[in-house]
């Protein structure tokens, strides 16, 4: 079987993403609060992607001021909103808990692509949901975990983090109907920057700078887990149904769970194999040509 361009595009993004916890966890050993870490990726992503076009292709700058609700759309609505819910729900449960309620992405995709691109929902997507989700729950430990103790503003608030999360597949196809994948991402943390800078004050960035040990995570956490993989899923998302393309960053628990593995001597047991094994499946299913609709079965 031969993957795609776009499909090794999204998969990529979604291994880079799974850094995210490496990068992450440095900075809050440091002090840092997950608002921070919230405006270090969005400001400084969007300052170096601006800085990178002005010298590379300033047409890519160039919009219509009619496409600023698309770019809202990606910013604030999803990138911001989605990250304050999933550290809240961190917070309100556990990593387990807040990553496997994250992934519950791929299904509001999959329906809202349904419902505004008519997107078919097919055999092979359905099954890829079914894996992909039961696998995610075995690689974070979910499964065979007790969720009596999970707070019911928890799940909302995980639940909230999926739909907000999946909100960037829409808006960004929405927003590749008029502009570049590369003016999308751009904007999409300009937009962003101006969003967080309300809730987390510049003087904060100062701080930041006069560190240099956090100022190296917090670039690697901006440029190596952000701007890259955005770049990556939102030019895949130029080729590939959107719904398609979510599932297969559902590799990205994957990574952070062989990361967590590797690098922080956590466990990997039989549970875990089988769910990184779920979701690669679930990956080279959705990836193949679609097939018949679910709908018309």
């Amino acid at each position: 079987m031969t993957l795609n361009k776009p499909v090794i595009f999204v998969a990529t993004a979604a291994f880079l993403w799974g850094l995210i916890g490496l990068f992450g966890t440095l900075l809050g050993r440091a002090g840092i609060t997950s608002l921070e870490i919230v405006a270090i990726r969005a400001v400084f992503s969007g300052v170096f992607l601006t800085l990178y076009w002005m010298v590379r292709d300033r047409s890519v700058l160039k919009i219509r001021p009619n496409d600023l609700k698309y770019f809202a759309g990606t910013g604030l609505l999803s990138f911001l909103v989605f990250n304050y819910f999933f550290f809240t729900t961190m917070q309100l449960t556990s990593i387990a808990v807040s990553v496997t309620l994250l992934y519950t992405c791929p299904i509001f995709v999959v329906l809202l692509s349904r419902l505004f691109f008519k997107e078919p929902l097919t055999r092979s997507k359905g099954l890829a949901l079914l894996l992909t989700l039961l696998g995610c729950a075995l690689v974070t430990g979910l499964i065979g975990q007790p969720l009596d103790s999970v707070p019911l503003k928890g799940i909302l608030t995980g639940l909230l983090s999926g739909l907000t999360f999946a909100l960037y597949s829409i808006f960004s196809k929405m927003a590749l109907a008029r502009s570049s994948s590369a003016t999308v991402t751009t904007y999409t943390f300009i937009v962003a920057s101006v969003g967080i800078l309300f809730l987390v004050p510049p003087t904060f960035f100062v701080k930041l700078f006069q560190t240099p040990s956090l100022l190296i995570s917090g670039m690697s956490l901006s440029l190596i887990s952000t701007v890259v993989p955005f770049l990556l899923y939102t030019r895949a998302v130029q080729s590939i149904e959107a719904g398609r393309a979510a599932l297969i960053t559902t590799l990205e628990p994957v990574v952070a769970a062989l990361l967590g593995y590797l690098v922080f001597n956590e466990p990997m047991g039989a549970l875990k194999i089988t769910g990184i094994l779920l979701v690669a499946a679930g990956v080279l299913i959705v990836q193949r040509p679609s097939s018949a609709s679910l709908s018309e079965a």
